[in-house]
């Protein structure tokens, strides 16, 4: 069980990775749609421009980056 509990997280973690991945390449390819709902809401509505990016930016890319970066330097 102690062999199997170390491949299970990493699985774990790169399956975070590439859900992570997928939502903001597909926030990318459907970005004038992303950005028309967000316009939409009656909260964000102020803010959609900022949110837009911000959204892929840092919630996409920069999350995935992290798990990447951690898993790695976890394993050495």
């Amino acid at each position: 069980m102690r062999k199997v509990t170390p491949i299970i997280q990493t699985l774990i973690c790169y399956l975070f990775i590439i859900l992570f991945i997928y939502t903001a390449v597909s926030k990318l390819i459907d970005f004038e749609n992303f950005q028309i709902q967000l316009a939409q809401s009656p909260l964000l509505s102020v803010y959609a421009e900022f949110i837009v990016y911000t959204i892929i930016i840092s919630i996409g890319i920069v999350i995935a980056l992290l798990l990447l970066v951690s898993k790695r330097t976890l394993q050495q």
